[in-house]
């Protein structure tokens, strides 16, 4: 089959020593690869520490692009790509995405975000992380906005999602499943939908007691000190999203 085929050449391409012996393979792989992708949407793993990070494979330009990794005259081999089916069997229940934070290019940390909240919001809100839904990605974003910094109901909120143009894309995640009546209370790392406001979700840094908000996309569980640092040293549209994807277990 295409993924046996494929990690054998990768195996392939790992022994390979010199550039001669590494070009064919590294040809093979980006025809399998350009040729899967005319006919079906596949993902790829890019292991970062403990975790597997899976982002939308694009074909640009004749080269494939895993985000900012571009094989063209080089490979690395620890890629592993499975069709779209197989990496939502492999992601947490719930999803589990990854905004990498950045200023300026200098990568700040990692955030990870559970995505247990009300199903359309956490749905769109993997497919934004992804690109799977083809309009366009969170990566290249940025938290357009600092609200009440250094204050109670502190929050960052991002004003939409990067399309497939380059622009800005405001309000997709507030168009889904509003009910004002079902609240939840409000802590540190809570992710919103955010309604009547030119974003697409906030980010709750600082908490305010007794309070509640609504729809819930889901809860930061991983990164948030990182995430509260920035936001303590940087202005709005300072902090951008270098990378964004679905985490899948290491072990897998």
């Amino acid at each position: 089959g295409f993924k046996n085929k494929l990690q054998n050449t990768l195996e392939q391409l790992k022994k390979s020593t010199s550039s001669e012996e590494k070009k064919p393979l590294i040809y093979a792989v980006k025809k399998m690869l350009q040729e899967r992708i005319k006919k079906k949407k596949i993902y790829a793993t890019k292991k970062i520490g403990n975790s597997n990070y899976f982002s939308l494979i694009e074909d640009k330009n004749g080269c494939i692009v895993v985000n900012s990794l571009q094989i063209n005259t080089s490979l690395s081999t620890n890629l592993s790509v499975f069709e779209y089916d197989d990496v939502m069997g492999l992601s947490a229940t719930p999803p589990v995405v990854f905004l990498q934070l950045s200023y300026r290019g200098t990568i700040i940390g990692d955030l990870h975000i559970s995505l247990d909240g009300r199903p359309g919001h956490a749905q769109q809100f993997l497919e934004l992380c992804t690109g799977s839904s083809g309009r366009g990605s969170y990566r290249g974003a940025r938290f357009d906005y600092i609200g009440n910094k250094s204050r109670l109901w502190e929050a960052v909120y991002c004003e939409g999602f990067i399309d497939t143009a380059g622009a800005t894309e405001i309000a997709a995640i507030r168009q889904v499943e509003y009910d004002w009546t079902v609240r939840t209370p409000v802590t540190e790392g809570v992710v919103f939908g955010v309604g009547g406001q030119n974003a697409d979700f906030m980010i709750v840094t600082n908490i305010t007691s007794n309070s509640k908000g609504s729809p819930v996309i889901g809860h930061v569980t991983s990164g948030l000190p990182d995430l509260q640092a920035a936001v303590a040293r940087y202005t709005d549209g300072d902090i951008e999203f270098s990378e964004t994807g679905l985490i899948i277990d290491a072990s897998v």
